[in-house]
């Protein structure tokens, strides 16, 4: 069975990040360092989602706006359901539309 890697510390991480970030290459700390270098790499990119390079991955403030675009939008879509079973309640009780009808 293999050795389970042991987890590094929090500040150790961020020591790291912060070579490879600095410039210093990944392989070159692997070797001066316990990781890999792949996964000094990886730890780089988890690090900070503002600057990843991957093509059609968003930044932290464009994934905050599509949120909070979508809280918006879902609000007048309530508001016209609302509003239209009131109108339909309202129709039924001034008896200008059947009982029986379905109102959407």
């Amino acid at each position: 069975m293999p050795r389970r890697a042991t987890a590094c510390p929090p500040a150790y991480r961020e020591h790291l990040v912060a070579l490879a970030r600095a410039g210093c290459k990944p392989k070159a700390l692997a070797s001066a360092f316990e990781p890999c270098g792949q996964t000094i790499r990886y730890r780089a990119f988890l690090a900070d989602p503002d600057r990843r390079e991957h093509p059609g991955t968003l930044t932290t403030a464009a994934l905050a706006k599509a949120s909070r675009l979508r809280r918006a939008n879902a609000r007048p879509k309530v508001a016209r359901g609302i509003q239209g079973r009131a109108a339909a309640g309202f129709a039924r009780e001034a008896g200008t539309i059947p009982p029986d009808a379905s109102c959407s």
